[in-house]
């Protein structure tokens, strides 16, 4: 299958499913589809993250050989969806002890962020939440930004905070 003639005709959900069908755990088609959402051609990337998002939710194991090339798309103004995709699926992944800090501070403007989409702050949040198990004292931090900003977040995701105890119930 050729990934890229693929998204340039299509933009379907049945399309991102038919293309991790193929990809399955392949490592090399797996790379096409990250430097495809790494290409200068905006539609195609765009198209591309959303197949990352979806396949790197399932295999997040995949992404870790590209996330030198990844993570500074979060830094860059980029298309929505390249930022949301890449966070859906870091929350999924056992972060690299290098990437941490790097990820931790990145999140954290995300969220601070008041233009950035409301997918990528509760992406973001998760990733926080995450690696608070094993740095409890980012939990201290994240606390105090949910309890400050209550108006970004959605009914479900103050619901399930306050369910985890992430903030206090109103």
């Amino acid at each position: 299958m050729n990934i890229a003639e693929a998204l340039r005709k299509e933009h379907t959900k049945a399309l991102t499913l038919r293309i991790g069908k193929y990809i399955g755990r392949d490592r090399e088609r797996f790379a096409k589809v990250v430097n495809l959402v790494l290409d200068k051609d905006a539609v195609i990337a765009q198209r591309a993250a959303w197949v990352l998002g979806t396949h790197g939710e399932k295999y997040p194991e995949l992404i870790v050989p590209h996330l030198q090339r990844l993570l500074p798309l979060l830094s860059k103004p980029v298309h929505p969806a390249l930022k949301r995709n890449l966070v859906r699926v870091l929350q999924y992944l056992d972060i690299p002890s290098r990437y941490e800090s790097s990820v931790v501070s990145k999140c954290f403007e995300l969220i601070h962020d008041n233009n950035e989409a409301i997918a990528v702050k509760a992406f973001s949040i998760s990733i926080i939440s995450n690696l608070a198990k094993k740095y409890p004292d980012l939990m201290i931090e994240l606390k105090a930004w949910l309890e400050t900003n209550r108006s970004v977040l959605s009914k479900a995701e103050i619901k399930r905070m306050e369910q985890s105890g992430l903030i206090s119930k109103i």
